[in-house]
């Protein structure tokens, strides 16, 4: 555990409100530009990897699910903070985060709900890419506790919670009723020449 400055920048762990602080910057300073670049390069390949998984036979139910499931977590994420307000660490602990933050309510971390809810998706609609999705949502639970701004819990629960929304969200697209509507979008979508044929097997 590292000793604490307060007033000063750090980057620090904090599993949940009231537990230990470590502070890591003091070992390893050089880590804390590489990791807020890699958030931010995988933020980017988030975006990218959407855009590409549209051109897939499933691509449209996967980028369905995902809007959905990111419009749900945006709303969760308010009522949750609308009934409970969890201070941020760098408040709590009186340190200034590596990355500039609001002080507005830690639990849970939205953010990270976010690339959750995209993981999901894209994990059924094209395997491969949702391995990368899912490296992609752990980096970024890592980045926010790693510059301050989140507890390990509050992004525990936002990968939790978005994995769930973004994998209910993918399956209530293929109830029948939803799936014959997403069908006709596909196939009027092929029509334009804005997507492949649509094919009844899914990608891996």
């Amino acid at each position: 555990m590292g000793e604490r400055h307060p007033g000063g920048r750090s980057a620090v762990i904090v599993w949940t409100p009231g537990s230990p602080v470590w502070d890591l910057n003091q070992f390893v300073p050089w880590f804390a530009p590489i990791v807020i670049g890699l958030t931010i390069l995988s933020a980017l390949a988030a975006c990218l990897l959407i855009m590409a998984v549209w051109f897939r036979p499933p691509g449209l139910r996967c980028v369905l699910a995902i809007c959905a499931a990111v419009v749900i977590v945006h709303f969760v994420g308010k009522v949750i903070a609308h009934h409970s307000f969890v201070a941020r660490p760098f408040v709590t602990d009186h340190f200034t985060p590596l990355y500039p933050h609001s002080t507005y309510t830690s639990f849970p971390s939205v953010l990270t709900a976010f690339f959750a809810a995209i993981a999901a998706p894209m994990f059924f609609a094209w395997r491969r890419a949702g391995w990368v999705t899912i490296a992609i949502a752990l980096e970024v639970a890592f980045g926010c506790t790693y510059v301050g701004v989140h507890y390990v819990s509050d992004v525990a629960a936002g990968l939790a919670l978005g994995g769930i929304v973004g994998g209910a969200a993918w399956w209530a697209l293929s109830w029948r009723p939803l799936g014959r509507g997403v069908d006709r979008i596909d196939a009027a979508l092929h029509a334009f020449h804005l997507r492949p044929r649509p094919v009844n097997v899914e990608g891996v």
